[in-house]
């Protein structure tokens, strides 16, 4: 991971992000892999790294929160924009200036977040979650990222708990 210095996007916290087309296929199932570094931790501030708001409601999205250890924060809704599901896991990002791969997984009723190949926690899912043919970001949801950005991965299927750390041991 130390060779990505140079090659990662980076990212002030101010006003940049990348925006591509909608990644996702279906709204059932997904992954999401990508490699993340961060120069704040408790600035009082979320820092979103990965989503989109804007539309009718939020499409998947996780950013790094404040007052929680360095938490990761996620947040997605139904695919009728009725029910939320999200939360803040505490201790996610232990320091900065630190690569993380970051993973969050989808399959049934079943969100499951992993940190460096390794499974973190879980929590629960829609049947089906909110997208649109809109974009997404990378480097911002409702507020900007300000760190590193690398290796992005989005699949439309559940990675398996192999799959990942597969991922983080080929990238490592």
């Amino acid at each position: 991971v130390d060779g990505k210095v140079g090659k990662a996007l980076s990212f002030d916290g101010v006003d940049d992000y990348v925006e591509i087309n909608d990644p996702f296929l279906n709204n059932t199932e997904f992954s999401i892999v990508l490699w993340v570094n961060t120069r704040v931790r408790n600035d009082g501030y979320f820092h979103g790294f990965i989503g989109k708001q804007g539309d009718l409601c939020r499409k998947p999205g996780m950013w790094l929160s404040y007052g929680h250890n360095g938490g990761l924060h996620y947040d997605s809704w139904d695919s009728s924009c009725g029910i939320r599901y999200g939360g803040i896991f505490a201790d996610y990002f232990l320091n900065t200036n630190t690569w993380y791969l970051v993973s969050w997984t989808k399959t049934g009723t079943t969100y499951k977040f992993y940190r460096d190949g390794s499974f973190f926690v879980q929590g629960n899912a829609p049947s089906t979650f909110y997208r649109t043919a809109s974009s997404y970001w990378i480097g911002r949801v409702d507020n900007f990222w300000n760190g590193l950005i690398d290796e992005v991965r989005i699949y439309n299927r559940a990675l398996s708990d192999q799959e990942i750390k597969a991922l983080y041991d080929a990238t490592k």
